[in-house]
C-alpha cells in the first residue's frame, strides 16, 4: 500500500506535511520510538527543502514500503542540498553561536545511515528508510551466533577431528582471512585520516572561549579516568590465563613498546612506512603532526583539508561495507573457535566479558560520583530520570544516532540551555569515547596476557596515550572498536586472528559503549552549566513523576 500528497513547501504547510506522513506510517504499525525519529528527520528534510526550492514551489510525499520496510520520499525542485554535512563540520566557536545550524546538522548526521539523496535536473529526492540497519544487523548477529553455537558443538562432539579441521582448513578459515585482510586495508588509512580530521576541528583552539577549552579538557580528562579504570579493573580480575595462546597468537614480545624507543621510533622516516610496516605509534603520530600543521597553515591549504575530510568519509564508508559482512563473518569465526579451541579459551572469554562488564560499571560509579562533588545532585534523581534514555541510546547502538534525544533529555529533563547542549553533546560524540577507552584497554591487556607478553609501567604508558589518540579520533563509523583493536593488537605484536576470539561481542560491545559514551556528554554537560552558573537546579533535581497504572475494569 501506497500513500502519496503534494504540499506547498512553506512552514505554514509544514504541520500538514508531518501529519500526512504521521497517518501514513501509522498504518504500517512502527513503534513509536521510529515513528517519532522518522518524523524528526522529515521535519529537517523539509526545512532544507524550502532553503533550496523556489517560491510557491510544491513537495511530493510518497510513503510505501519496500521489501517490507517503511520509507518516506520526497521530491522538490531546488538547489543542491547540504545533507551530506559530516559531524566533523561542527565549529568550535563561543557557545551559543550558530545554534540552529548546529543542531540541524547533528540531527541530519545522525541519522545519515538511514537517508538516500540524490540531485538530478534541478530537482532533490530524499527517501528515509524507517527501518534502523543496525538493529536489523544486531539481529542477524545474533542468529549467527546460535546457529553457530549449535553447528559448532554438533562438529565438536559428533563429527571426526580431521572433518572439523577440513570444513576449518577450507570454509572458515579462508572467510576469516578474507575478513581480517578488508580491516587491515581499511583500519590503517581510516585511523590516520579520522585523527587528521578530529584535529582539524580544533581550527582556531586559540581563539576559543573559556569555556569551550573547558569542555575539550574535561572531556580528554574523563577519557584519561577511563582508561587508567580500566588498567585497574584488569589488574584486580586479571582475566585469562597467562601465555596460553602464545604459540598460535602471540610473539612473547613487546615489540616497540619502551620507553627509549619513543624518540627513536615514534616518527615515521616518511609517511608510507606507518601503512606498511603496521608501527600504530607512528601512524599515531604522523596523523597528529599533520593535522596541527594544516591547522597552523594558512587558507591556501583548505582544498587540501576538503580532500583530507571527503577521504575520510569514504574510508567511513568502506568500514561500513566490511562491517556488513559481520554476521557471516561471526557465524564462520564462532564456529571455528568452537571447533578448535579448548575449554581454557571459553573460560577465558567468559572473564573478559565478566571484566569489561565490572570496568563499565565502575565507570558508571564514577559518573555519579561526579554528579556528587562537581555538579551537587542527587545521582538517584538523575538515574530515574536518565535510565529511559539510557535504555534508548542503548537500542540505538550509537551515540551520534542518540544525538537529538540526548540534546533533548538535557534541555527538558536537566534545565541545561540549548547554546550549550547544541555545542557539548555534538562534540562529545565525536570525541568523547569513555566506553571505548574502558573497552580497549582491558581487551589490549587481555591479548596481552593471554598471548604471554609482559608490560611494564614503560609499556602501560604508551599503550594509555595510543589509546586516548585513538578515543580521540575513533572513527564514527560501525565497527570502531574492531578497527582500533586492529591497530592496537599489531602495536602488541599480537597476529590479528584474535580478534576471531572477540568479533562476535562487537553488536552489543557497540549498544554498550553508545550508551556509556553518552552517559559520559551528559555529565559534561551538566559540568560546564554549572560552571557557567546556567544549570536549572529547580528542573535538574525535580524528581520524576511515577507511571500511573491503568484501573481496572
Amino acid at each position: 500500500m501506497s500513500y502519496n500528497a503534494e504540499f506547498p513547501i512553506s512552514s505554514e504547510k509544514m504541520g500538514d506535511c508531518l501529519e500526512f506522513i504521521e497517518d501514513s506510517l501509522k498504518n504500517y504499525r512502527l513503534k513509536k520510538r521510529d515513528l517519532m525519529e522518522s518524523l524528526l528527520i522529515s521535519e529537517e528534510i523539509l526545512i532544507q527543502m524550502e532553503e533550496q526550492a523556489p517560491k510557491d514551489a510544491l513537495v511530493q510525499i510518497v510513503v510505501n514500503k519496500k521489501m517490507g520496510i517503511p520509507r518516506i520520499s520526497f521530491t522538490a525542485p531546488g538547489n543542491v542540498m547540504s545533507l551530506d554535512e559530516q559531524t566533523s563540520g561542527i565549529s568550535l566557536d563561543q557557545l551559543g553561536d550558530n545554534t540552529e545550524g548546529t543542531i540541524r546538522n547533528t540531527m541530519l548526521q545522525s541519522f545519515s545511515e538511514s537517508i538516500r539523496y540524490r540531485h538530478s535536473k534541478s530537482k532533490n529526492y530524499v527517501t528515509i528508510i524507517t527501518g534502523i540497519p543496525e538493529r536489523e544487523l544486531a539481529s542477524q548477529t545474533i542468529t549467527a551466533i546460535c546457529l553457530s553455537v549449535i553447528i559448532g558443538f554438533f562438529g565438536r562432539f559428533v563429527l571426526p577431528q580431521n572433518v572439523n579441521q577440513f570444513i576449518i582448513d577450507n570454509f572458515f578459515g579462508p572467510v576469516e582471512t578474507v575478513f581480517l585482510s578488508g580491516l587491515m586495508l581499511i583500519a590503517s588509512p581510516a585511523i590516520f585520516l579520522s585523527i587528521t580530521c578530529s584535529i582539524l576541528r580544533f581550527d582556531g583552539f586559540g581563539e576559543l572561549n573559556r569555556s569551550g577549552k573547558q569542555v575539550i579538557f574535561t572531556y580528554l580528562f574523563t577519557s584519561l579516568i577511563a582508561t587508567l579504570t580500566g588498567v585497574l579493573i584488569f589488574n584486580i580480575f586479571k582475566p585469562g590465563t597467562a601465555g596460553m595462546l602464545v604459540s598460535q597468537m602471540g610473539t612473547g614480545s613487546v615489540g616497540v613498546f619502551s620507553i627509549l624507543n619513543i624518540l627513536t621510533d615514534s616518527i615515521p622516516p616518511n609517511i608510507i612506512e606507518p601503512f606498511t610496516s603496521g608501527n600504530t605509534l607512528q601512524l599515531l603520530v604522523a596523523a597528529l603532526l599533520l593535522g596541527l600543521s594544516l591547522n597552523l597553515s594558512n587558507k591556501k591549504v583548505h582544498n587540501l583539508k576538503v580532500l583530507l575530510e571527503e577521504l575520510d568519509i569514504v574510508c567511513g564508508k568502506a568500514s561500513s561495507i566490511v562491517m556488513k559482512t559481520i554476521p557471516f563473518v561471526v557465524f564462520c569465526s564462532t564456529t571455528s573457535v568452537i571447533l578448535r579451541s579448548s575449554l581454557a579459551v571459553y573460560v577465558a572469554i567468559a572473564q573478559l566479558i565478566l571484566t569489561l562488564i565490572i570496568g563499565l560499571i565502575i565507570m558508571i560509579a564514577i559518573y555519579c560520583i561526579f554528579l556528587i562533588i562537581r555538579i551537587r545532585i542527587n545521582p538517584i534523581t538523575f538515574l530515574r530520570k536518565y535510565i529511559p534514555v539510557m535504555k534508548d541510546t542503548f537500542l540505538k547502538g550509537s551515540g551520534v544516532a542518540a544525538i537529538p534525544l540526548t540534546m533533548r533529555f538535557c534541555k527538558r529533563q536537566l534545565g541545561i540551555p540549548q547554546n550549550i547542549t547544541s555545542f557539548v553533546i555534538p562534540l562529545g560524540a565525536t570525541i568523547n569515547m569513555d566506553g571505548n577507552c574502558v573497552c580497549l584497554t582491558i581487551i589490549s591487556l587481555f591479548f596481552g596476557r593471554i598471548c604471554g607478553i609482559q608490560m611494564g609501567m614503560n609499556d602501560l604508558v604508551i599503550l594509555i596515550f595510543m589509546i586516548l589518540i585513538l578515543s580521540l579520533g575513533a572513527p564514527i563509523a560501525p565497527g570502531t572498536i574492531i578497527l582500533c583493536m586492529v591497530t592496537l593488537l599489531s602495536q602488541i605484536g599480537i597476529s590479528l586472528e584474535g580478534i576471531s576470539l572477540i568479533i562476535g561481542l562487537n553488536f552489543i560491545l557497540e549498544m554498550i559503549l553508545g550508551m556509556i559514551n553518552t552517559f559520559g556528554d551528559v555529565i559534561v554537560s551538566l559540568i560546564i552549566a554549572k560552571q557557567e552558573n546556567v544549570l536549572n537546579y529547580e528542573v535538574c533535581n525535580k524528581i520524576p513523576p511515577k507511571k500511573q497504572k491503568k484501573a481496572s475494569i
